[in-house]
C-alpha cells in the first residue's frame, strides 16, 4: 500500500469519465478541457498551499488517489474542496480515484508537504517540479490520453525568494509569464507535460559573498533562507576578540558597509560554565558574559566603519546551547557571538 506522503507527491492526474451518449454527439463542437493550478510556497519551501480546478464537459470528473487510502486520509489536508458530492472509486487496478459523480468540474484548495515536489543542491538552488496528466475514460473501462485545451500553472513565491534566470522549463510547448514573484507557464493542447521552477534565496548571493570574505578558522558562517549568519568564538570565561578574528570582522564590516539596507543582530552566548569566583567583579554571570562578548564584537564592527543603526545587541548567557558541554569541543562551539545579516527587515540572532 502506498502512504499518503507518497501519493501527495506533485504529480496530478486528472480523469474524465465520457457519457454513454458520447458517440451521439461525437460531430457536436466539445467544452474545452481547462486545468489550472496556483502554487504557493512557504517561506522555507517545505510546504505548498495549491488550488487547483479542471473544467470539462464530461459526464464526471476525478483525480488521482493512492491505493487503499481513505477518503478521509485523502482529503484531510483539504482547506477547501467543491463540489461537495465526492466519493471514492477502487475500481481501477493501477490507483484509487477521488470522483465527483454527475460534475464536470470540481476545484480543490489544499496544503501538503513540499519533500516530493522540491529539491534543493549543494549550491542553494531549489527547483520545484511539477506533472500535470490527463486520461479521459469510457465507461467500458477504455482510456485515452487526451490533451488539456487550455492549462496554466502559476507558482507563487514568498518575498524572500526570487526567480533563477533560465531556470522556468516545460517540456510542452507554451509560454512563460514572470511578474514579481510570481511565474506562470500557460499552454495549449498538452498532455503528460512536466514544469520545473529553479529558485534561491535573495539572500544567497549575500552568504556567497560573506564567505568569501569572511571564512576562517575562528569564524563560521551559515545561511538559511533569509539570513546569513557569521559565528565567532571565544576563549573560556573571555569576551576579547582574537587576532585573526578581528581581522576578518574588519574585512566583513567593510564589504557590509557597502551593501544597502542591511540589518544586524548580534547575539552573544556561553557555555554551561559557572563563572568562576575570581571573575565575578567582571562578570556576575553567564549573562553578563554573553553581553560583553555580543558588545565586543558590535563595537569592533562599529569601528570599523558600519552604522550604529544597523545594529541590536543581545545576550543569551547560556540558555541557547549549540553543542554538548560534556566536551571542549561543545563548550568551544558554545562560547560564541552569532552576528545575523539580513536584507529584509531586522531579525534576532536566535536559531
Amino acid at each position: 500500500m502506498r502512504t499518503l506522503s507518497q501519493a501527495l507527491v506533485p504529480a496530478f492526474l486528472a480523469s474524465v469519465l465520457v457519457s454513454a451518449l458520447a458517440p451521439r454527439v461525437a460531430h457536436a463542437e466539445p467544452s474545452p478541457i481547462v486545468k489550472e493550478v496556483v502554487v504557493f510556497l512557504d517561506d522555507r519551501a517545505e510546504t505548498v498551499v495549491r488550488y487547483e480546478t479542471l473544467r470539462t464537459s464530461a459526464a464526471s470528473v476525478a483525480f488521482g488517489a493512492p491505493t487503499g487510502a481513505s477518503l478521509e486520509e485523502v482529503l484531510r489536508n483539504d482547506l477547501y474542496i467543491f463540489p461537495k458530492n465526492i466519493q471514492l472509486d477502487h475500481s481501477d487496478p493501477a490507483m484509487d480515484w477521488v470522483t465527483f459523480p454527475g460534475s464536470s468540474s470540481f476545484g480543490r484548495f489544499y496544503r501538503q508537504p513540499a519533500t516530493t515536489a522540491v529539491t534543493r543542491d549543494a549550491s542553494g538552488i531549489y527547483t520545484f517540479t511539477e506533472h500535470g496528466s490527463f486520461v479521459e475514460r469510457a465507461p467500458e473501462g477504455h482510456s485515452l490520453r487526451t490533451p488539456f485545451d487550455h492549462y496554466a500553472m502559476g507558482v507563487v513565491l514568498p518575498d524572500h525568494f526570487e526567480f533563477v534566470d533560465g531556470g522556468l522549463t516545460c517540456d510542452q510547448p507554451g509560454s512563460w509569464v514572470r511578474r514579481g514573484n510570481t511565474a506562470t507557464f500557460y499552454g495549449q493542447r498538452v498532455n503528460n507535460l512536466t514544469v520545473q521552477v529553479r529558485f534561491r534565496p535573495r539572500i544567497l548571493a549575500l552568504y556567497t559573498a560573506i564567505a568569501e570574505t569572511a571564512s576562517a578558522h575562528e569564524v563560521l558562517v551559515t545561511h538559511d533562507t533569509r539570513a546569513v549568519t557569521v559565528s565567532v568564538f571565544f576563549a573560556s570565561a573571555s569576551a576579547r576578540l582574537g587576532t585573526e578574528t578581528r581581522a576578518k570582522l574588519a574585512t566583513l564590516a567593510q564589504f557590509l558597509a557597502a551593501t544597502s539596507d542591511l540589518r544586524i543582530a548580534v547575539q552573544g552566548g556561553a557555555d554551561m560554565v559557572p563563572i568562576h569566583r575570581d571573575l565575578t567583579t567582571l562578570y556576575r554571570s553567564n549573562w553578563e558574559l554573553g553581553a560583553a562578548r555580543s558588545l565586543a564584537v558590535l563595537h569592533h564592527l562599529i569601528a570599523s566603519g558600519l552604522p550604529e543603526s544597523a545594529f541590536e545587541a543581545t545576550s543569551v548567557g547560556r540558555e541557547r546551547q549549540v553543542a554538548s558541554n560534556d566536551t571542549d569541543q561543545g563548550r568551544a562551539q558554545n562560547r560564541r557571538v552569532d552576528i545575523t545579516v539580513s536584507k529584509h527587515g531586522l531579525v534576532t540572532a536566535a536559531r
